[in-house]
């Protein structure tokens, strides 16, 4: 049973897309396709268990779309798609065929403006399937169902009859079809017996089911009533289905899957195992019954239904054929193991089918979504790639080489990637690998081809530059021209070439053929008689070719070639980081008509390898002037190739400065830039960085630092060119800076001198290291004994006049910090007149305090000494001794 595609995160999202030699529109994107609701064993509905159908819808550019049905049962459905992003579209259940076994209009067409990936999903509890929609470019009109043995639970879980099936849709009205079927359809047609349909309108659908495998039913688009056979899209499955060998163990599931032409099989598969399973089914299928097939080497037969099938475990293998064949892989119920032989073995999984493309048709790069739901518990992407491209594989942008050899071809490398559920993964490789992503979970599974390449790798038209003869078959370049050339599997004498532009086609008689062989299959190449040249735009050109070996397609075969011409990529870049030393920054810009992968190829004009990253560093060994040149080719193979760019590389400035001293606390520093440039150069800015918090951007700055400490001093000059020096450091410490201060005494001319005392102080207690120069304001009266200066700390000086003197010292720490201090100085006159009164004499009593006020004077100055006598007559030595300098005389000059 199956819960897994109930919802849009239910399956896997492939975006992929082709090397640009790839066929013509050979990818799953496209922006045509048709689907069908195919017959579910639940009917269909939107109650209970009945089944539901979805489309999701993805594309890597923005754009929109329409989804109609055939015979108009319901209204045109418009969706629009974000680049990335998923969008739902669910199908009205009239679209659904139930088990009707015959032709209906219920063809769903989905149209959109732009190139998308659609994923078909028809869901109910427990049993649902989805598959991977083919665009209508990509159909052929040759092709086998592939199914499986139809044993199913369907009865045993009252659910009535399951049935294999196939679905063929018309493209194009009047379309008749040839079905072959392998098994007895329940409308009545026997097995191997070959009958005739007309799907009139384009849109009808034929279902055919089956109570018995219906591989090997041949289904072909033939030529009717003159008209060249058109292409159809053909679907099989299982409206339910189990597979293993063990009956116990028959948990199912419907099966959905879009089938190949089998123009697309090739003739080279490798197969490997889905992780923790215990086997796999495989079946070859063959469409030529003389097909030798070889499986690791050793031929083995296919049976009479036309494709050989066996179980293996846990090793890859490696399948050839002489003639196309095609491959599927089938997971089975849960619990089973070949032969039964441990039943009940715990695994987890339930049946899938998986058709599998040879290494004729591989990929370089996929979007892929791995699903979480329903109750997906482990993904995986299985990998198959040239051995010598392993070392070049990409997994979410990050290098994966966890590969290993392929049993029987070590050419080959395989890997079975664990990824996480839930999430989009992107794989990419610059050599070309084939891919499947799948996932299990209790009673779920969901398996796909990672995208799909359907070339017809026999028959088909191509562009062909005539430089390098490499044939492009997908895109085209608006600045090339080219050779137009039809390959064919047989030679012809007449080939009309419509370009379908509103002129007349070009008739092309006896055309000269160039032979050459591939895979055993000789193969003819014409070449229109002109070259082409072709703006941007969208074309068709169709060859219509006479076939002297007619088939049921008649004598006259219509070759359609679908192509897009493209722009070359824009070629302009920037660089930024000319500095020797440094990493060059190279900038290519997105590019809003971007088709997808680009490849860079840089030449860096240094004779150094060529980088192929889009936005790429690099660091030149030496200065000088660099000629870069950048080739950048499309995903469409178009290459663009600048003109020579200059880059000049240039040596760094070299940072250097000085610093003045003193370097002190509080004082002003001075930075002065010697930086030197290159000649041809010259220093543009300056970038200061004071270590303290503060900067600067001039030449030479200065500075003051309010603290002592050591900072750490850096400086980055910027030449004309851009180039930034390395950062120059260097450490200046600020020391404290002295408090200068002295004492002056009180003197009065007749004083010998008058002596200073030193008062400055300094936070590191260095004052014992101070120095002294000291002026004591009266340089006009100096003489050599008596100088106006002094060095001493405590210095001494005799005046001449009684007057005011401004004597400054200044003091220099042992680090050259310096403060001065200049102070006022009085030096007083020499001759005082003592005077004082008694206030209230005539009121004084013994138990009063007496004042007296003084009243002495002097000739300049102050008074600085006075001694009261207060009872001079009996004690005349008793006096009261009072100092100015000691603050003892008052400001009132009143005595108690």
């Amino acid at each position: 049973m199956k819960f897994l595609l109930r919802y849009i995160a239910g399956f896997v999202l492939f975006v992929a897309a082709t090397c640009a030699a790839h066929a013509q529109n050979t990818t799953n994107k496209g922006t045509e396709f048709w689907t069908a609701y195919m017959d579910h064993v639940n009917g269909a509905g939107d109650v209970g268990k009945e089944s539901k159908m979805s489309l999701y819808i993805t594309s890597d550019v923005n754009t929109s779309g329409t989804v109609d049905i055939a015979d108009g049962s319901f209204g045109t459905i418009s969706f629009s798609v974000t680049a990335n992003q998923v969008t739902i579209v669910d199908i009205p259940s009239i679209a659904f065929l139930d088990n009707t076994s015959g032709t209906l209009s219920k063809g769903l067409h989905i149209l959109s403006a732009k190139p998308i990936a659609v994923y078909a999903h028809i869901y109910a509890t427990s049993v649902s399937g989805a598959t991977l929609l083919l665009p209508v470019a990509t159909l052929g009109k040759d092709y086998l169902s592939i199914n499986y043995t139809q044993v199913s639970n369907s009865v045993a879980s009252r659910e009535g009859p399951s049935y294999s099936s196939f679905n063929v849709i018309a493209t194009e009205d009047n379309t008749t079809v040839q079905i072959t079927p392998a098994a007895a359809l329940t409308s009545g047609q026997p097995a191997g017996t070959t009958f005739t349909i007309t799907l009139a309108k384009k849109g009808d659908v034929f279902q055919g089911l089956s109570s018995s495998d219906l591989t090997g039913t041949h289904i072909k688009s033939i030529s009717a009533n003159g008209t060249a056979c058109k292409r159809i899209a053909v679907f099989s499955g299982s409206s339910k289905i189990s597979i293993g060998d063990c009956t116990n163990y028959n948990t199912s599931d419907n099966l959905f899957q879009q089938v190949y032409p089998t123009a697309s099989w090739g003739k080279h598969y490798i197969t490997v195992p889905l992780a923790g399973r215990f086997y796999d089914v495989y079946r070859i299928v063959i469409n030529d019954p003389t097909t030798v097939i070889t499986l690791d080497g050793a031929v083995v037969a296919p049976s009479i239904r036309g494709y050989y099938e066996f179980k293996s475990g846990g090793v890859t293998h490696v399948i050839s054929a002489d003639k196309p064949v095609q491959v599927v892989q089938y997971a089975v119920s849960q619990n089973n193991t070949i032969g039964c032989a441990m039943p009940n073995s715990p695994d987890l999984g339930d049946p899938e089918m998986i058709y599998l493309n040879p290494l004729e048709q591989s990929l370089d790069h996929v979007t892929l979504y791995s699903t979480s739901k329903y109750e997906i518990s482990t993904s995986y992407i299985n990998v198959v790639i040239p051995a010598a491209g392993a070392s070049s594989f990409m997994l979410d942008g990050t290098p994966y080489t966890a590969f290993r050899p392929v049993a029987n071809n070590p050419a080959y490398a395989y890997a079975q990637i664990h990824v996480g559920s839930g999430s989009a993964h992107n794989i990419s490789s610059s050599q070309n690998f084939n891919a499947i992503a799948y996932g299990f979970g209790i009673d779920e599974s969901y398996g796909y081809a990672a995208g799909t390449n359907l070339a017809n790798l026999y028959e088909y038209i191509s562009l062909t530059d005539p430089a390098d003869n490499k044939a492009i078959q997908t895109y085209g370049c608006s600045d090339l021209t080219y050779n137009l050339s039809v390959t064919l599997p047989y030679s012809t004498t007449q080939i009309t070439w419509n370009f379908k532009d509103g002129t007349t086609p070009v008739v092309q008689s006896n055309p000269v053929a160039v032979t050459s062989v591939k895979n055993g299959q000789t193969l003819y190449t014409y070449t229109y008689a002109k070259k082409v040249k072709y703006a941007k735009g969208d074309y068709t050109v169709i060859a219509t070719v006479f076939n002297a070996g007619a088939d049921e397609c008649g004598q006259n075969e219509d070759i359609e070639f679908d192509f897009t011409v493209v722009d070359p990529p824009p070629i302009v870049y920037s660089f930024s980081s000319v500095c020797l030393g440094d990493a060059t920054q190279f900038t290519y810009p997105p590019d809003p008509n971007d088709l997808g992968t680009k490849t860079y190829s840089w030449d860096f004009g240094d004779g150094s390898p060529l980088g192929t990253d889009q936005n790429p560093t690099h660091t030149y060994a030496a200065p000088g002037d660099y000629k870069v040149v950048l080739s950048v080719t499309n995903n469409s193979g178009c290459l663009s190739v600048s003109p020579p760019q200059t880059v000049s590389i240039s040596k760094k400035p070299v940072a250097d400065f000085a610093i003045s001293s003193p370097d002190c606390a509080s004082g002003t520093i001075t930075f002065t830039d010697q930086s030197t440039v290159v000649p041809g150069t010259t220093e543009a800015a300056w970038s200061w960085d004071f270590g303290d918090g503060q900067t600067a951007t001039v030449k030479n700055p200065t500075h003051t630092y309010t603290a002592t400490g050591t900072y750490h001093v850096t400086l980055i000059t910027t030449n004309n060119k851009g180039c930034s020096s390395d950062a120059t450091p260097k450490d200046i410490v600020i020391h404290s800076s002295p408090v200068a201060d002295f004492v002056a005494p009180d003197v009065c001319l007749a004083d010998v001198t008058a002596a200073f005392k030193d008062a400055s102080t300094i936070d590191d207690n260095t004052e014992s290291e101070f120095s002294y120069a000291w002026d004591f304001g009266d340089a006009t009266n100096a003489t050599p004994a008596n100088p106006n200066t002094s060095t001493f700390k405590n210095p001494s000086h005799k005046y001449n006049a009684a007057k005011q003197y401004n004597v400054t010292l200044t003091v220099t720490s042992k680090y050259g910090c310096v403060a001065v201090k200049t102070q006022q100085f009085t030096v007083n006159g020499s001759i005082p007149k003592a005077a004082f009164k008694v206030e209230n004499p005539n009121t004084l009593c013994s138990a009063s305090d007496v004042i007296f006020d003084d009243l002495s004077t002097v000739d300049f100055g102050n008074i600085t000494k006075m001694i009261w006598y207060f009872d001079y007559n009996n004690h005349p030595s008793d006096g009261v001794v009072l100092m100015r300098s000691k603050g003892e005389i008052p400001a009132d000059r009143k005595f108690t």
